[in-house]
């Protein structure tokens, strides 16, 4: 029974779907690498031109063709590359669905959880259909023209079908290997499928397609014979296009080698036959491959991922060719297997040479070999010599590559070393099949590509739900009964300082190597004496070291005579006075760059020096990124589904952080931001321009300035705004998240300095009575938002950009999160981080330029030369460098977090002559290091030419490992550096450009000069408060006029979203 629902889904999907005659295209002015079968090296044509007439190339030439066919379409292709399509000689295309579920499998535990017989169960038709296809128009975007599908989703008759239709669909080039298996779980044998391969066979269904029918089978030895002759005797009877197996052996059993499939007459044919793998290749099968020219498939990435590597592989290149194999798991693209595979050439023969104490002096292999494998290989592996190289009367199977424009390429001279080691699949400007385009211009050429994709998605949804809770199999005793037991490979060790791997490493692998050195017996002796004295030593210097630690003193501490609270009475008189920062401040200068205080039973330690920094926070990461316990914040006010309160060994912390930056933060999901920071700005200046009372009144400023932030950012979190600046949503989320951080601060709630507190009762506890109804409304806000964008969603009513929480709703995995309910609530956590320190710069800012007319003055003219009479747009940044420099100021002159959210050591810590012991919380105190007058001349005045020269990025200055040339310490530092900046980057850029662009910014009438910033404390240490006495005026009614025109435009052009509140 054939599988057609989807057959007629799916047929005006794909818009260059095989059997469409193509009509002439000529390239030209191209480089290109023409590679015929017969040559052993590539010729390249500089300014050349290639003709393509229906599916051949009919000219390559560097000289325009003088006649052309009739409505011959002419690409301008000067500068790019014009090389051959990929071919892959191994793949499974069907398990698109399990992508990124295998990222640490081995092959042990792929076959009892994602090969076909575990699979088999809980896939569908369907779910075969859309993950092939996804997988194949995948494969085509990455330039792989060409794919030998070893198809083992042919467990039942609808599957196999809907494989098939698929492939054929697709438009790609597929040799599609039906694989005859016995499938247990679904009672269905060889003896099944045979009627259903020749009913495949006779049915017409791949004529005039790019589809070619094949055989897989994996059991020509050492199993009986009698089904291996029944599928050896099928693909003669129907000469099918090829035969492949999974060739392994070794411990793995099953072997498959070419003298078992040779047992069966079948080398000798004119089949190919492709073996994948060839892990335990034996000097008898390669001399088989060589005689009866036949190949194997090489997949490095598959082969070191799974751990059946490729020990014997180096020596029959001469008969191979790459593939990727199970592309769910890692690289789909043949571009990365050419890659790895040569170094990893390289690495094999260079060894072989420093294995004998001698230095190589030439390299074993070659780009143009890996580029040969990489295409022309694959067509002599599949014995069609049309394929994989460039030459008139070749199939037209091409990759465009755009080498003129692309960053990575710009400066290449070789054009296949352009290719092989400096290209991406993102550098693809046009692929082509058989005379056909199925990407153009960096897109595939597919009608409805969306509906592909979420009929995709819903399938593989539904298929990692079933397999959220798939254990692993069970990997005792022996590998499936064959007499080779399993085995621990050792697990890496990446954290510095983690375990006494030095000594393990030089003991035991390095007398190995020795041993396996041809030397002299004496110099042997010699080279063992002295590494046993080197081992001594080293475990000497060891004994002593850790001797000295624990000797080595805290670092100092100012006097204190209160014995059960320590400094707590002097913390707390300070953060009453709002000074905290002060303090800390005053005994950094005292005390040195580290010094700690006695909270009761807490040891709070700071850190007060961009070196110390660098020692503690970034060289020492694996030791000092965990959270102290916040009993009241963390525990109950957020039941720890708070990022930023999280200790970096919770799985929940490394799956938030994931998905923040995969669906918020990183660099292109910024940039996709900015349509919405610019129209809220937009609408604040408006506001401000229309009602020159809100600009006159701190209270209502700080509200503008919190709707727009706020509005920004649930805009791009949930598709949802806040339109009024007396929204309530604005002050519930502000409350919110300040309830949080106050938390944070040191000797806040008492039963974080006393935790003995939290053993009372409930009813002598009112914070955490508090705390707890707090998080259960908070918890149900989020969900009531959930609920309102999924509703949205179903109804088709949501907004048409993507926002967090519906890359979250549509990952089959939830972006890694636990649930939907959970994400939402990140998503308000995500809000707060970013709205409020947002918020609370661009106060800041004010508050500079207040205090420093002089620069809030040349600021403006540099923007006005800049700009002129348009409103600035972040892109403006790149051109007023002095813009750059103000923001990097506010934020060291007054830091948003000046006193560090604390992180807790897993392991004493020794700085210079200190040590802080395991257990101790550590600030970065940056309120104090950017006051450290030796890194920033006259610290408190406000100097934006300190910057001066320095263009970087946030990101690019935090990720500089000289930490003296780091502009400040706003973002934190090692392993816990905010994963922010790149949006923090653009929305401060955006609202100071278009703050000194539209206003004047001046005292409040009656203000007493000098400012007093004690006058108007903020609650974040260091910070003004709403006393702040800013008064924002437009600058004239050209600018006015300007302002109202540019924000009608917008709101007419925006997307109409719900609001936030409600």
């Amino acid at each position: 029974m054939k599988f057609e629902p989807v057959i007629s889904i799916a047929a005006s999907l794909v818009c260059n779907a095989a059997g469409v005659t193509a009509s002439s295209k000529l390239f030209s002015g191209a480089t290109i690498i023409a590679w015929d079968e017969s040559e052993p090296e590539p010729r390249v044509l500089r300014d050349g031109y290639l003709l393509v007439e229906d599916d051949r190339i009919a000219k390559v030439t560097t000289s325009k063709p003088s006649r052309l066919p009739r409505d011959t379409e002419v690409i301008d292709a000067t500068g790019q590359i014009i090389s051959p399509g990929f071919i892959d000689t191994h793949r499974h295309g069907w398990q698109t669905a399990f992508k990124t579920l295998g990222s640490n499998t081995t092959l042990a535990q792929y076959f009892g959880r994602y090969g076909e017989f575990a699979a088999a169960p809980h896939f569908n038709a369907e779910d075969v259909y859309w993950g092939q296809l996804a997988g194949l128009l995948e494969a085509l975007n990455a330039g792989v023209t060409t794919s030998l599908d070893h198809a083992h989703h042919t467990w039942s008759n609808e599957t196999a079908y809907a494989g098939l239709n698929a492939s054929v669909e697709s438009g790609a080039r597929v040799f599609w290997a039906y694989t005859f298996h016995d499938v247990p779980t679904l009672n269905y044998t060889v003896n099944d499928q045979i009627p259903n391969f020749i009913e495949i066979a006779e049915s017409g269904l791949l004529q005039h397609s790019n589809v070619q029918l094949g055989i897989a089978y994996d059991s020509f030895g050492p199993n009986p014979p009698d089904v291996a002759k029944q599928v050896a005797n099928l693909a003669r009877e129907f000469n099918v296009s090829v035969v492949t197996t999974h060739s392994l052996a070794g411990p793995f059993g099953v072997s498959n080698l070419p003298e078992d499939v040779h047992s069966f007459d079948l080398l000798n044919t004119s089949i190919p036959v492709v073996f994948s793998h060839g892990s335990f290749l034996t000097a008898t099968g390669a001399n088989l491959l060589r005689q009866t020219n036949q190949y194997l498939s090489i997949t490095p990435e598959s082969e070191m991922h799974y751990g059946h590597t490729h020990p014997h592989s180096y020596y029959i290149q001469d008969q191979a060719a790459l593939g990727v194999d199970t592309h769910f798991t890692y690289s789909t693209d043949i571009l990365t297997q050419a890659r790895i595979w040569v170094q990893s050439v390289r690495y094999f023969f260079f060894d072989k040479v420093l294995s004998g104490w001698e230095v190589p002096k030439n390299n074993p292999m070659s780009v143009v070999q890996a580029f040969s494998l990489a295409t022309r290989a694959g067509g002599l592996a599949l014995r069609r010599s049309e394929l994989g190289v460039i030459r008139e009367g070749a199939k037209a199977d091409l990759i465009v590559w755009n080498a003129a424009e692309s960053p990575s390429l710009l400066g290449w001279t070789d054009p296949i070393a352009a290719i092989m080691l400096h290209a991406s699949i993102g550098d693809i400007l046009h692929v082509m099949v058989n005379g056909d385009f199925v990407k153009r211009d960096g897109k595939l050429a597919i009608s409805h590509y969306s509906t592909i994709r979420r009929r995709f998605l819903d399938s593989a949804r539904r298929i990692k739900s079933v397999y959220r809770d798939f254990n692993y199999p069970n990997l005792d005793g022996e590998f499936n009964g064959g007499g080779f037991y399993y085995g621990e490979a050792r697990v890496a060790d990446t954290e510095r300082g983690e375990s006494n791997g030095l000594i393990l490493n030089i003991t035991k692998p390095r007398l190995i190597m020795l041993q396996t050195i041809p030397m002299p017996s004496r110099e042997l002796t010699i080279a063992l004496a002295v590494l046993s004295l080197l081992i001594v030593l080293v475990q000497r210097a060891g004994s002593r070291r850790r001797e000295t630690k624990q000797l080595l003193p805290l670092p100092p501490s100012p006097p204190c005579t209160n014995i059960i609270a320590g400094h707590l009475p002097t913390v707390l008189k300070a953060a009453k006075e709002h000074r905290q920062h002060l303090l800390f401040q005053k005994w950094a200068e005292e005390y040195g760059e580290v010094f700690f205080v006695q909270l009761g039973t807490i040891q709070e330690y700071f850190i007060n020096s961009d070196q110390a920094v660098r020692a503690i926070f970034d060289k020492a990461a694996a030791q000092t990124s965990e959270r102290p316990r916040w009993i009241v914040s963390n525990e109950q006010i957020c039941n720890r589904l708070n990022l930023l309160l999280l200790s970096s060994s919770e799985k929940a912390w490394k799956s938030q952080r994931k998905a923040t930056t995969f669906g918020l933060t990183n660099l292109n999901l910024a940039d996709a931001g900015l349509p919405f920071l610019h129209f809220e700005t937009l609408k604040f200046l408006n506001d401000i321009a229309q009602n020159p009372n809100k600009g006159a009144d701190p209270q209502s400023l700080w509200s503008s300035i919190g709707r727009y932030t706020y509005s920004t950012f649930s805009s791009q979190i949930f598709g949802l705004d806040v339109p009024e600046d007396n929204s309530p949503v604005i002050d519930y989320i502000f409350e919110t998240g300040l309830a949080q951080i106050l938390g944070m601060l040191p000797g806040y709630y008492l039963v974080d300095t006393f935790n003995i507190l939290d053993k009372l009762p409930l009813f002598l506890k009112p914070w955490e009575r508090d705390a707890k109804a707090r998080h259960k409304r908070d918890y149900k806000w989020c969900c009531d938002k959930l609920k309102k964008v999924k509703s949205q969603i179903d109804a088709g009513e949501a907004p048409p950009h993507m926002t967090f929480i519906r890359r979250v709703i549509e990952d089959p995995n939830h972006l890694g999160l636990d649930s939907l309910e959970d994400a939402s609530y990140l998503g308000m956590m995500l809000i707060i981080g970013a709205s409020d320190t947002s918020r609370i710069s661009t106060w800041s800012f004010l508050e500079a330029m207040l205090t420093f007319p002089d620069v809030c003055n040349k600021a403006r003219k540099v923007i006005d030369s800049a700009v002129g009479d348009r409103v600035p747009v972040f892109e403006d940044l790149e051109r007023v460098p002095y813009i750059r420099q103000v923001m990097k100021e506010s934020w060291r002159w007054r830091p948003p977090v000046a006193l560090g959210h604390p992180h807790t050591t897993t392991r004493d810590i020794m700085y210079k002559n200190y040590r802080i012991p395991k257990g101790a919380r550590i600030h970065l105190n940056a309120w104090a290091i950017h006051r450290d007058s030796t890194r920033y001349p006259d610290p408190e005045n406000f100097i934006p030419e300190r910057f001066e020269g320095d263009t970087r990025s946030s990101q690019e200055s935090a990720a500089s490992p000289d930490v003296s040339k780091r502009d400040h310490f706003v973002f934190g530092a090692g392993r816990r550096i905010c994963p922010g900046y790149h949006v923090a980057d653009r929305s401060f850029a955006v609202s100071v450009m278009r703050i000194l662009w539209a206003f004047d910014i001046s005292l409040k009438p009656g203000t007493k000069l000098p400012l007093d910033p004690q006058s108007f404390p903020g609650d974040m240490p260091g910070n003004p408060g709403l006393e702040l006495p800013v008064v924002l005026t437009v600058r004239s009614p050209e600018r006015l006029a300007t302002i109202q025109k540019e924000f009608e435009a917008a709101v007419q052009s925006r997307e109409r979203m719900e609001p936030l509140a409600g």
